[in-house]
C-alpha cells in the first residue's frame, strides 16, 4: 500500500473527529469498531509506504513510529523518486494499492485543493499539515512504482474544484436547472 499523502490517516475519533482521517488505521484494523468489522484483509503496516506525508501530529508521529511504518517526505524525494522502488523491491511487494490525496499537493500551485477554498474564514488552515509536492513529481513516482509492481488499486481522494461547486449553485437558481422560478 503506497499512501501518497500529506497526512497520514490514522486518527481516532479520540483525536480527530472526520472519519476521512481514519482510513488506514482501519484498513490496519484499528480504530472504529464497526468500520473495522468491515475490512475482511488487514493491511500489515510492514506493507504500507507513507510518499510526501509532512509533518505529522504527536499522536501520528508515535502511532507511525510503533507500527514501524516507512514514510518518505517531499525532501526525500526532492533527488527523484528511487526510493520508492527501492522500497518496494526491498520488501519483494509485486502489487500495489495506492491511496493518492491531492491535499500532498502544494496549495500555491493547484486551486482544486481543501486549502484554497475561497469560502474558508482567515486562518481556518494554520496549523494543518500542507502539501509540498507537484503533479510531475506525482507522475514520476506512479510510473516508477508501475516500472516494478502491478498497480492494483488507485485511489485519488479530496479533489475540489471549487470554481465548479460555485458554477454548479449558481445554476441550480436557474430556470430548468433550478427551482427558480417554481414550475408553472
Amino acid at each position: 500500500m503506497i499512501w501518497i499523502d500529506a497526512h497520514p490517516d490514522i486518527m481516532t475519533a479520540g483525536q480527530y473527529p472526520n472519519a476521512h482521517a481514519h482510513l488506514l488505521a482501519i484498513l490496519m484494523g484499528e480504530g472504529d469498531a464497526d468500520f473495522v468489522a468491515t475490512v475482511p484483509n488487514r493491511v500489515k503496516p510492514k506493507n504500507v509506504l507513507y510518499v510526501g506525508l509532512t509533518e505529522t501530529t504527536p499522536y501520528e508521529t508515535d502511532f507511525i513510529t510503533k507500527h514501524g511504518i516507512a514514510r518518505l517526505s517531499p525532501e526525500d524525494l526532492q533527488n527523484g523518486v528511487a526510493p520508492v522502488t527501492a522500497w518496494l523491491k526491498a520488501h519483494g511487494l509485486k502489487h500495489a494499492a495506492i491511496h493518492f490525496d491531492l491535499d500532498v499537493l502544494d496549495p500555491g500551485l493547484y486551486d482544486f485543493l481543501l486549502f484554497r477554498n475561497p469560502s474558508a474564514r482567515p486562518g481556518a488552515f494554520d496549523g494543518v499539515a500542507k502539501g509540498r509536492m507537484t503533479l510531475s513529481q506525482i507522475q514520476q513516482i506512479l510510473l516508477s512504482i508501475s516500472s516494478v509492481s502491478d498497480i492494483v488499486g488507485l485511489a485519488i481522494t479530496e479533489y475540489l474544484p471549487w470554481s465548479v461547486i460555485e458554477l454548479s449553485r449558481e445554476l441550480r437558481k436557474l430556470p430548468l436547472l433550478g427551482n427558480a422560478g417554481g414550475a408553472r
